[in-house]
């Protein structure tokens, strides 16, 4: 990605987008508000091309927002006692909102939260400004309602091409929040970062720019907010407090933006309150107008006071440092009982260390555990009988829900706002326990001794695991380490050790098993001590580890069985087993092609037949489909029938071969037995018929001749009962040899019609060439059989008009009719 230029495509919707967001009358509107002396009759006529926009104009201008005493009822009107630029400002507002939604009715982003977030940036903006720099208060709003639009348009661009642009989108719900990285990962993705995308489109639709649109680019940049001019300041004050007053899951940005305003502008708590009372004022009105409803499941600071959010705040501190899920439990019971007198309710808590829902019952302030259960993963019902459960859930995890009897009521919102701080603070315990507590319990919970030394050799800490290996119950904590192996378990370390504690060597390793014949070698431990130098702060240490690899020598036994027995079993297959790697290259094989190993697949094989992709590592996703392949075996072709399957442990892929060298053979037997006489060696009757269909379709499309002559053997059977069956069995099969040798490859067909009676399909062919042929074939049977035997013979060409049927029936007549004058001669039909 080039950086500081937007893609080409991306660049292409964008304006689109924009085009679709802000109609021509606001560009026109835009031209007039910005002249040196703007004609106020103009600015009306060019507002009143959009009814909606007068409309809400007009509704906007009477609410308390601008608190006027008479109510207007003209734009000209209304532009005289706002001026250009406020007019600007909320025909901006409106066209933003409601063009940007119209266009766009099925994002996701564009929901109420991220809406409003919008409004209070620019409404807090906008305040600020008016102490900072009050000439430029209406200016920085429109630039702040505007900073984050290419954010907004490209998370709802509907092109399939910009997709791979979208990908950096965030949560819908928290979409114009600054995340971490992220001014980053968009220069990655888009070669500049939103901000400055905004501006461009800016450019691009002839926006009349000043420092304070171009200051756009900065509004994230609280680092060196100082450095900036006083309306850039307060456009990045108000992008803060818009992130602070709707991130409802941490307080501490909006305890933030009150201390910051406090350094910068000298605010203090009193003034701090006013102005953020004179926000939300402003906030309501511009939400009302552009039909922004208040979402009452929702907890967004902005409608809490700052006092009762403070409180919450610091009551539920304790929660972070609670030592267990009981005591989390406990100070949630004390906590609903002071606030609003809640003795009776059910509580669900996961826990950090079991990973299961805990479900305490309180009743009249005493705490029993109900439940220790496995759930789903974002299911509150069923924990106990109350009836209305209130879920502690982040955007992406369910940490427990508190269930109660009666409706909330009067206190609903303050519960609200309670339980939201409340899912903050347990998420910081879970995590903290979970990275801690839960760590050190799986130490001690592994299989392996795990010693930590200090730098002399004396054992500073241990697992529980150690202690077993040691076969003690106290702490091993202040022995010297070599003390403790030779009297704890008879073990003498060697002149080894001391040149690793003497920094000779950087590691030690030592194997320890029983030899004494008198001892259970099956059951004895075999210990293996591995140590190593490391650092933790800033001291170096010795970390010892130690296992009873006892059960992985009988392991490496039952492997060992394992591998010969597999062995055996894959040598007795009449199947071929290998395995590959991804790109083909041979593993492991059968005995019987171990020669192979290492060479690659798919050079010492091909396919049977074309396949529909080329042959090569393709085919290893071709998963449970049967292949047929040629294998290269020492200059010789095996036929296979293979079977590939991945090995989900590692990129490996199981081919498992069928030998169809045998198959094939019969394969062709059948398809010889199914097509021709097994005595005359010519095509069978069967098969004249597939042959007479195909050839006369094929002598009709290419205009030439197909003929057909008919053979019976004259008597045939009198030289049969003289001189036996198999005598005459050999005239069958010699007449069918005589057919062959007299018939073109391909374009002529014998065929075997039924005991004595022969026909010969010959294509390409006219009636002097087919009695040639017929006269041939008559002389060498008569050179053969001189005259005991004869033929009569019937000929005919296919005509216009002929079916299968009345083309070979016509030949049979006219050898009927050569038998019937006497045999031994040629009849046309």
């Amino acid at each position: 990605m080039n950086k500081g230029k937007i893609p080409a495509k991306l660049k292409l919707s964008l304006k689109e987008a924009m085009s679709a967001t802000f109609p021509p009358a606001i560009s026109s509107l835009l031209q007039e508000a910005t002249r040196p002396e703007p004609d106020f009759n103009k600015l009306a006529q060019i507002i009143s091309y959009d009814p909606a926009l007068t409309t809400t104009i007009l509704t906007l201008i009477n609410s308390p927002y601008y608190g006027l005493k008479e109510k207007v009822h003209n734009l000209k009107r209304a532009a005289v006692i706002l001026g250009t630029k406020e007019i600007l400002k909320i025909a901006l507002s409106v066209t933003f909102q409601k063009n940007l939604s119209n266009k766009f009715q099925s994002c996701d982003v564009l929901k109420y939260r991220t809406w409003k977030q919008l409004v209070w940036a620019a409404v807090s903006s906008e305040v600020l400004a008016g102490l900072l720099c009050p000439e430029k208060a209406d200016i920085i709003y429109i630039a702040t309602l505007l900073k984050d639009l290419s954010l907004l348009l490209i998370c709802c661009l509907e092109d399939e091409e910009v997709d791979e642009f979208t990908q950096i989108c965030y949560d819908g719900d928290n979409l114009i929040s600054l995340k971490k990285d992220q001014l980053e990962g968009e220069r990655k993705l888009w070669g500049v970062s939103h901000p400055e995308i905004t501006l461009a489109l800016l450019k691009a639709w002839d926006f009349p720019l000043n420092e304070i649109f171009e200051g756009i680019k900065y509004h994230h940049d609280l680092d060196h907010i100082e450095s900036h001019i006083p309306g850039v300041q307060a456009m990045i004050l108000g992008t803060l407090w818009a992130e602070a007053e709707f991130e409802n899951s941490s307080t501490v940005a909006l305890f933030k933006i009150k201390e910051l305003l406090r350094l910068l502008l000298n605010i203090d708590d009193k003034k701090f309150y006013e102005l953020r009372t004179l926000i939300y004022t402003n906030f309501i009105s511009v939400c009302e107008t552009l039909g922004l409803k208040e979402e009452p499941e929702k907890v967004y600071f902005y409608t809490f006071p700052i006092e009762k959010i403070q409180n919450f705040y610091h009551l539920l501190q304790e929660i972070e440092t609670a030592k267990d899920v009981q005591e989390v439990a406990h100070l949630i019971s004390r906590h609903l009982f002071w606030l609003w007198g809640i003795k009776n309710f059910c509580l669900g808590l996961f826990s950090p260390i079991t990973g299961k829902r805990l479900v305490f019952e309180i009743n009249d302030g005493k705490i029993g555990i109900l439940q220790e259960t496995d759930c789903l993963p974002d299911s509150c019902s069923k924990i106990c009988s109350k009836k209305i459960c209130i879920k502690l859930k982040d955007n992406h995890n369910l940490f427990g829900c508190i269930c109660l009897s009666q409706p909330l009521s009067a206190y609903k919102k303050d519960l609200q706002l309670y339980i939201s701080l409340l899912t903050q603070k347990y998420k910081t315990f879970y995590f903290r326990h979970f990275e801690t507590k839960g760590k050190a319990l799986v130490l001690d919970l592994i299989p392996v001794g795990i010693m930590r030394l200090d730098n002399k050799g004396k054992i500073l800490q241990t697992n529980s695991f150690a202690k077993k290996i040691f076969q003690v119950k106290s702490e091993l904590r202040g022995l010297i380490f070599h003390n403790a192996m030779k009297n704890l378990l008879g073990l003498k370390l060697d002149e080894e050790w001391k040149s690793f504690l003497q920094k000779k060597i950087s590691s030690y390793s030592k194997l320890y098993c029983p030899l004494s014949p008198k001892k259970s070698i099956e059951n004895s431990p075999c210990l293996n001590f591995y140590a190593s130098w490391s650092m933790l702060e800033g001291t170096e240490q010795i970390l010892v580890i130690v296992q009873n690899i006892q059960e992985i020598i009988n392991l490496e036994k039952e492997i060992l069985y394992q591998q010969n027995f597999l062995k055996a079993l894959i040598s007795s297959m009449q199947d071929i087993v290998l395995t590959v790697d991804q790109d083909g290259r041979i593993i492991f094989t059968s005995p019987c092609i171990s020669h192979l190993k290492g060479k690659n697949f798919f050079k010492v094989s091909s396919p049977s037949s074309p396949l529909k992709f080329r042959w090569g590592r393709e085919i290893l996703k071709e998963q449970n489909v049967p292949f047929e392949i040629n294998l290269c075996l020492n200059g010789e072709s095996l036929s296979l029938e293979i079977l590939v399957s991945p090995l989900k442990e590692d990129a490996s892929y199981l081919i498992v071969g069928r030998d169809l060298t045998v198959i094939k053979r019969l394969e062709q037997k059948i398809r010889q037995q199914a097509a021709f006489d097994h005595l005359s060696k010519v095509y069978n009757r069967h098969q004249l018929a597939v042959c007479l269909s195909r050839e006369i379709k094929r002598a009709r499309r290419t205009q030439k001749g197909l003929g057909l002559i008919f053979f019976d053997l004259d008597k045939f059977k009198e030289y049969n009962d003289l001189h036996g069956h198999q005598q005459g069995d050999n005239i069958i099969r010699q007449f069918g040899q005589i057919l062959i040798k007299n018939s073109r490859q391909g374009l002529d067909f014998p065929c075997r019609y039924g005991g004595d009676e022969f026909v010969l399909l010959v294509s390409e062919i006219d009636k002097e060439g087919l009695y040639t042929i017929a006269k041939r074939i008559k002389n060498c049977f008569d050179r053969l059989y001189k005259k005991k035997v004869s033929l009569s013979i019937g000929l005919t060409i296919l005509r216009d008009d002929d079916t299968e049927q009345s083309f070979i029936s016509r030949a049979d007549s006219a050898a009927y009719k050569a038998k019937k004058t006497g045999g031994d001669k040629i009849v046309w039909e």
